[in-house]
């Protein structure tokens, strides 16, 4: 079972790069086989079409995403060492996997073939947002019971956060900014999250 397993995440792997370098119309079935060292009717035997591959490479990368950003924050104690965990695990992440940033970011994917596809990998997208957003909004909660700001309208400030270092992550990957006017950004960012929610 271990053995099926770790196939179908081979294959998951391979699909993850196939399709992030050449997007879902123009990857096809058998350079991902050959990515993986399997051939093309092997992969057939765990996904019915390249569609189905292709929702479920978007959930195989969510849940990474979501089980390192979980395991880093939760290594952690204080709001201040929380938050900072979470905000490089993400921007790593990001800068690690490009491609797949903006699928996180904006909420969209390519043009599927049908709405049910659609419907299916927004959904996918929406339910990892909304799971960040609540890992964010666990570590305000944090900062508000060690007394570093009130403990008022968390929730909007966990979901404006989200976005704001979405934008600054990805600004930072495409202007090739420096590590200092990172580190700079990162710093304005806490400050305006502490302030906005402060006293």
């Amino acid at each position: 079972m271990a053995r099926e397993k770790n196939k179908h995440d081979l294959i998951l792997s391979s699909a993850s790069k196939v399709f992030a370098q050449k997007g879902f119309h123009d990857a096809n079935i058998i350079e991902i086989a050959k990515d993986a060292s399997i051939g093309k009717g092997t992969i057939y035997e765990y996904f019915d079409s390249k569609m189905t591959l292709y929702i479920e490479v978007i959930k195989f990368n969510m849940e990474k995403y979501l089980m390192r950003i979980r395991n880093q924050v939760m290594s952690k104690t204080t709001f201040d060492e929380k938050l900072e965990a979470y905000i490089n695990c993400h921007t790593e992440i990001i800068s690690e996997h490009y491609q797949y940033a903006g699928l996180v970011m904006n909420g969209s994917v390519e043009p599927m073939f049908n709405s049910k596809n659609t419907q299916e990998t927004l959904l996918i997208l929406l339910e990892t947002r909304d799971k960040v957003v609540q890992i964010i909004l666990d570590i305000l909660v944090i900062g508000s019971i060690e007394g570093k700001f009130k403990n008022s309208h968390l929730e909007y400030y966990a979901d404006l956060f989200f976005e704001m270092l979405n934008r600054s992550a990805l600004r930072a990957l495409m202007l090739h900014h420096t590590q200092d006017k990172q580190t700079l950004e990162k710093t304005l960012l806490i400050q305006m999250l502490i302030n906005g929610i402060g006293h």
